[in-house]
């Protein structure tokens, strides 16, 4: 016995219009539903993505000193324990760097050259300026013993 496989598109498109192929209204209304349960689909996750837009972010790497990431690590734990405990692994030391940043911008934006970063930063600068000054002078001074 012979089994001759049937050209199920061939029987589709030669087919007149007005004629339709045995299974072709079945075939039809799967496509349908599952268009439109994928339709659905898409249209939850357009609605739930709606509603928690995350900012993009960008992976970068600063050197800060071992004492402020010593402490940062503690007002991290300190917030931390702000929460029950099946939230505390939300707190990152990202989510403190992000926000602690977003206030001295914000402030800075506010006091400009009147700011505390602006302090700090002219303060840490000098302190670095007077180091090197007393570096050179110290080496000035071996070396004149040298001769």
């Amino acid at each position: 016995m012979s089994h001759k496989k049937k050209d199920i598109l061939d029987d589709i498109l030669s087919s007149p219009p007005d004629e339709s192929a045995p299974g072709l209204e079945g075939l039809a209304a799967i496509i349908h539903r599952s268009y439109r349960v994928e339709s659905s689909m898409a249209e939850q996750r357009r609605s739930s993505s709606a509603h928690s837009v995350r900012p993009p972010k960008r992976r970068a790497t600063h050197y800060i000193s071992e004492d402020v990431f010593a402490e940062l690590g503690l007002v991290k734990e300190k917030i931390a324990d702000l929460f029950a405990d099946d939230c505390r692994h939300r707190i990152s030391r990202s989510d403190v760097v992000n926000q602690a940043l977003r206030v001295v911008l914000e402030e800075f934006e506010i006091k400009g050259l009147d700011s505390p970063l602006v302090a700090k930063i002219i303060s840490a600068v000098k302190r670095k300026a007077k180091r090197l000054k007393d570096e050179r002078a110290k080496k000035a001074e071996r070396d004149k013993c040298k001769r």
